[in-house]
């Protein structure tokens, strides 16, 4: 059996359980699309205590966000154009926006988060390539704090 047959019966078999899945022709693109909406709307929503639609409120602090997200994974080899990425964090957003995020609940149960794993990740990438994301450095200091709260 050759791989692809292989990916298409796993993807029939979840399909069946109800799951939806999907095959992906490049998933560590997949992988950093799911980053960069992951970095915005678990990290926002979980600093305002807010469910994921209300986000939709600051397009322009999620277009900043964007702006540096972008910019990271270009030194990274991927391309992705900044309105697009911002078009799709706005759709992400408004499907989603009854959803409370895992950082959100995360912070509302007092655990520590994943933030370390999200914009942590981005500010540790940016060191490496030298470039400047104030707006996400900002963001795991405002997490960091809402988790060291009591």
């Amino acid at each position: 059996m050759e791989d692809s047959e292989a990916s298409g019966d796993i993807v029939n078999i979840l399909d069946e359980a109800g799951l939806k899945a999907e095959i992906s022709k490049d998933i560590k693109e997949r992988i950093w699309k799911k980053l960069i909406a992951n970095c915005i709307m678990n990290t926002l929503s979980a600093i305002f205590k807010v469910k994921n639609g209300q986000l939709s409120k600051s397009p322009k602090l999620i277009k900043s966000i964007v702006k540096e997200l972008v910019e990271v994974a270009e030194k990274e080899h991927f391309k992705f154009k900044e309105e697009e990425t911002f078009d799709m964090v706005m759709e992400i957003i408004k499907q989603s926006a009854e959803n409370k995020s895992s950082m959100l609940q995360d912070i509302l149960k007092g655990k520590k988060t994943e933030i370390d794993f999200l914009n942590g990740k981005i500010v540790e990438l940016a060191e490496k390539h030298k470039v400047d994301v104030p707006v996400n450095k900002a963001l795991v200091d405002m997490i960091k704090f809402l988790e060291s709260k009591d």
